[in-house]
């Protein structure tokens, strides 16, 4: 069974965009035969579209950001970068104001996780 590339590569599609591309300039120069750019465009022709070279948001990383989000209610992406310093700074630039400061229970009680425990905590609090 052959792959996808292969099968590519055999049939001879992996240039199809280059003979639409001299097929579209060559329409342009019969229609336009004063237009001195379109043969040097077509002595140049190159693949317009490039693959980027690194995937900008994995999966793992889009998490994180949303976790960032959601508890300080700003996300620097410098947070996510390689160089130490930088990504220190990012964490600590987040403004105070914006993070949710949680009120700490009272787990002193022997029966906290009890259901009275915690019923009677929150109507005193």
């Amino acid at each position: 069974m052959a792959t996808k590339t292969n099968t590519i590569k055999a049939s001879g599609l992996s240039k199809t965009w280059e003979t639409n591309r001299i097929r579209k300039l060559n329409k342009q120069i019969k229609l336009q035969p004063n237009n001195k750019n379109l043969p040097l465009a077509l002595s140049n022709i190159s693949y317009r579209r490039k693959k980027p070279n690194k995937r900008e948001w994995s999966k793992s990383w889009k998490r994180m950001a949303q976790l960032f989000k959601q508890f300080s209610g700003v996300f620097d992406r410098a947070i996510m970068s390689s160089n130490k310093d930088e990504s220190n700074a990012a964490l600590f630039k987040t403004k105070i104001n914006s993070i949710q400061i949680i009120k700490k229970t009272n787990t002193t009680d022997k029966n906290y996780f009890a259901l009275s425990a915690r019923l009677h905590n929150n109507m005193y609090s």
